[in-house]
Parts: C-alpha cells; sequence; structure tokens
C-alpha cells in the first residue's frame, strides 16, 4: 500500500508583536521587496520563496503592493495576530486586482487561536471581477472576533485548474476598524444646591448630577464617578 503524504509549509515572519491600535492599515510599503512586513505569513504550495512577496509593479498606493502568480495552485496569504480585548472588530476594507486569467476563487477567514485553526468565514466566494484594475472588498466583521485576544485574518485562493498559470493576482491596502466594547465619558455635570438661608455655607447639602455617555459596543454596567 502507498502512502501520500501532503506538507503545507508556510513562510513569514511570527515574531512581530500583537496588533492593539485600531484602526489598523498596511499598505505593504515598509519592507524591501520581495519580503513581507513582520508577522505576516504566506505558503510555499507555489515556491519554496513564499506564494506572496511584495513587489513594485502595478502597486494601488505606491511603492509596494503584494502579488501571488498561478491561479492553478491554491495559495495564501495571512496577517500578523490581532488582539481585540476590550473591542469589537467592525469592518474590513481591501483592493484586490487580477489578471485576465486568474480566476482562482477568494476566501476570506479569520482565525481565533493565533492561526492554528481557521474557523470563522468572513466573505462570500470572491471571484474575477471582470476588470483588471483594483477593486474594493469591505467585509463586516461578525461578533465572534469580539473581545478575541488572539485573531488572525486570511486569504487564501482556492486553484482552479482552468485559471492561468501565468495569472497575477495583487492585494493592497488593508484597513481593520474596530470600536471600543466600553468607552464611557462624562458629558454633563451639574452642582445642585438648595436655597437655604438659615444653614452655615459648610453644612449646606450639595447634590452633584452626572451624565455619562458610552460610546462602545457593549452595555455598561457597575461603574462609579468619583469626586
Amino acid at each position: 500500500m502507498k502512502w501520500t503524504l501532503a506538507f503545507l509549509f508556510l513562510l513569514g515572519s511570527t515574531s512581530a508583536a500583537q496588533i492593539s491600535t485600531f484602526p489598523y492599515s498596511e499598505r505593504f510599503d515598509s519592507v524591501l521587496v520581495p519580503a513581507l512586513p513582520a508577522g505576516w505569513i504566506t505558503t510555499a504550495n507555489r515556491s519554496t520563496a513564499g506564494d506572496f512577496v511584495t513587489t513594485t509593479s502595478s502597486a494601488r498606493s505606491a511603492p509596494h503592493t503584494v502579488l501571488s502568480t498561478n491561479a492553478t495552485i491554491s495559495q495564501s496569504l495571512t496577517s500578523p495576530s490581532f488582539d481585540f480585548s476590550n473591542r469589537a472588530p467592525t469592518k474590513l476594507d481591501f483592493y484586490t486586482a487580477r489578471s485576465n486569467t486568474h480566476t482562482a476563487p477568494l476566501l476570506v477567514e479569520a482565525s481565533l487561536d493565533d492561526g492554528t485553526s481557521f474557523t470563522v468565514t468572513l466573505s462570500d466566494t470572491i471571484r474575477h471581477p471582470g476588470t483588471t484594475g483594483y477593486v474594493l472588498t469591505s467585509v463586516v466583521l461578525p461578533s465572534s472576533l469580539a473581545n478575541q485576544p488572539a485573531v488572525r485574518i486570511r486569504w487564501r485562493l482556492i486553484g482552479n485548474p482552468a485559471g492561468g498559470a501565468t495569472g497575477t493576482f495583487r492585494l493592497d491596502d488593508i484597513t481593520i476598524m474596530a470600536a471600543s466594547s466600553w468607552d464611557l465619558e462624562l458629558t454633563h455635570l451639574m452642582v445642585i444646591i438648595p436655597s437655604d438661608e438659615g444653614a452655615a455655607p459648610t453644612t449646606q447639602p450639595v447634590t452633584i448630577r452626572a451624565n455619562v455617555k458610552n460610546a462602545g459596543t457593549l452595555p455598561a454596567a457597575g461603574y462609579s464617578v468619583q469626586f
């Protein structure tokens, strides 16, 4: 009996600190081509040097974009780790451009365990849009990502045997928005001193009324205002 073993190789840097400042943006302009920014990981199914690489060719925002070639081979690009503790991610925006023959379907997925598994599907299957220019994709991020401390996002191209072996796929200008789960703000303060002409000033009762606004995404309870 013959056994065939398939190995998945991932290339990139995983040593970058977690990202916890939002909005987050990545234009792939901070590195020397063909390297990926710190924390970004790519498969090595097409090339041992990595399937996704940075390039100066046809960037949406110069000088760089990230590029994958060969629509017949499955390939993926994975983001650094995001810390959404006390936050609710709301939207993911990114731009893609394809050559005419790059017809591999694209899926965008999320991992809640720092990339061990990708169990959250973020997008429908994204197909060739019929144009070779950059196209914006906006994804509403699900509530399951809220307050998760180790989230990674993956762009996964599913190899299409009928696609072009020289077809190209570009990804650029990624933005992630996130709102605070609790964002309390003191919006109004009123001091009420009753009219009591007979009482000494040091013994007059004073009432302080405070209005607190929560701009976060979750209800706030158990807080106090101290003076």
